[in-house]
């Protein structure tokens, strides 16, 4: 007579406690890639202080913002803290900021994808909002040139519809 292996509650659980905490601890342990700004064809960086010149409105609290603590590295890049979102803005400067000429993160949620990896599969889910049609874009909830990119703060976003 064979024997057959019996698994109660409790070994499930502890396995599956197991499961997500190999797979969470592989996913902090492993090298992230560092992801390319957004592009613009012929553009090239210029920094922050040309684009202080023209949008003091945006970049005046920026300092207190989340997302101020982005930045790319490299020699050729310098200071670009609103590059990496915006792409390189040589061609916008010297248009003196014509329509097309820098990355509009409201048009193409594309731009916020590249690093929150985990919102484009959730935007693509049959109940989310309409970010992935052009309907709603993440911006309309979350300012990411000011204080908390969350506007009103976590417990806002929990009530809000």
């Amino acid at each position: 007579m064979k024997s057959r292996i019996r698994w109660s509650k409790q070994t499930f659980f502890y396995v599956g406690v197991s499961f997500w905490a190999v797979l969470l601890v592989s996913c902090v342990m492993v090298n992230r890639p560092q992801l390319a700004p957004p592009s613009i064809a012929g553009a090239s960086f210029v920094g922050t202080k040309e684009c202080v010149q023209c949008h003091e409105q945006e970049t005046g609290h920026f300092a207190s913002a989340t997302h101020s603590r982005l930045a790319l590295s490299g020699p050729k890049v310098g200071d670009t803290g609103c590059e990496a979102c915006h792409g390189p803005g040589s061609i916008h400067v010297k248009s003196s900021g014509a329509r097309g000429t820098i990355v509009n993160p409201n048009k193409s949620p594309e731009t916020c994808f590249q690093c929150h990896l985990d919102k484009r599969g959730e935007m693509s889910l049959p109940h989310a909002h309409p970010v992935m049609k052009g309907q709603v874009s993440c911006s309309d909830c979350h300012d990411p040139h000011k204080g908390d990119a969350i506007k009103g703060g976590g417990i806002n976003s929990a009530t809000t519809n």
